[in-house]
């Protein structure tokens, strides 16, 4: 195989870490955020770039640290067994690459909009791990997860 083919197969694999499709539907929300703002502030072809850099990012980084969390989890159940983690297409070291790199992209996009974005952009991702894995932090989002695991657990299938 190829370096390219290599490469491919690579970006393929974190984009099905991620859900890169998930993002692609969760795009406009970010951009309708943008949109508001230019109601205030003048449009900036550079800003509605970082915006999309730091919600791609945002949401990568988020999402890999939940596959991470979960991957033991993801394992067992049957419905997510065949996930990226699991099955061992991604390593652990590769999957926390993968999130520190996103993370260090979503900072730095957040820095190229504003100086504000920049120092609140470390709250916003402790936020979003908080919430994307709520298995692995106690607090209020772990109270519909207990729920939703208990749930999980009766269903068909759940070992």
């Amino acid at each position: 195989m190829s370096d390219a083919e290599n490469q491919a197969g690579l970006l393929l694999r974190f984009s099905r870490l991620v859900r890169i499709a998930h993002t692609v539907f969760a795009l406009p929300f970010a951009l309708s955020g943008f949109a508001l703002a230019t109601l205030v502030a003048p449009f900036r072809w550079d800003a509605l770039l970082w915006v999309g850099v730091a919600m791609v990012t945002a949401r990568s980084a988020a999402m890999g640290f939940n596959r991470i969390v979960d991957r033991r989890i993801d394992a067992k159940n049957p419905r997510t067994a065949g996930r990226e983690m699991p099955r061992g297409k991604i390593s652990l070291p590769a999957a926390w690459a993968f999130v520190v790199a996103c993370s260090a992209l979503f900072i730095a996009s957040a820095w190229m909009l504003n100086p504000l974005c920049g120092w609140l952009s470390p709250v916003a991702l402790a936020i979003l791990f908080f919430i994307r894995s709520p298995s692995a932090s106690p607090g209020p989002a772990s109270f519909g997860s207990a729920s939703a695991s208990e749930s999980r657990r009766s269903a068909p299938g759940w070992r």
